[in-house]
């Protein structure tokens, strides 16, 4: 997903509980998220988010000055990332490639 924006979660927006999105060996890149969180994507509380393979995110920005998450917004729900993956280039006011709320995130990050 490339050059995308929305309100929310530039290349995607995952919204309600078992919602899920997986990306594998992909690369998410110069998405905006234009008037909130989540530049690259948006994993909603109850969601889930996995990232494998040699998948890279670019540039992907959280826009407002309170903007968090330029390549993932995580609010209260599930991000696992697993392989060599790529973060580079992320901007957002607070947690430029990841942000996550208090309410119950799981974050992992492994390889």
């Amino acid at each position: 997903a490339e050059r995308h924006g929305a309100p929310r979660g530039g290349a995607a927006f995952v919204t309600g509980a078992g919602s899920s999105i997986t990306v594998d060996a992909s690369e998410v890149s110069s998405n905006d998220a234009t008037s909130t969180d989540g530049g690259g994507i948006y994993v909603e509380a109850g969601g889930s988010a996995t990232v494998t393979g040699a998948s890279t995110f670019d540039g992907n920005k959280a826009f407002m000055s309170t903007g968090r998450g330029g390549h993932f917004f995580v609010d209260a729900a599930v991000l696992s990332v697993t392989g060599p993956s790529s973060f580079i280039n992320g901007y957002a006011t607070n947690g430029g490639s990841v942000a996550f709320t208090t309410g119950s995130p799981t974050v992992t990050i492994l390889g």
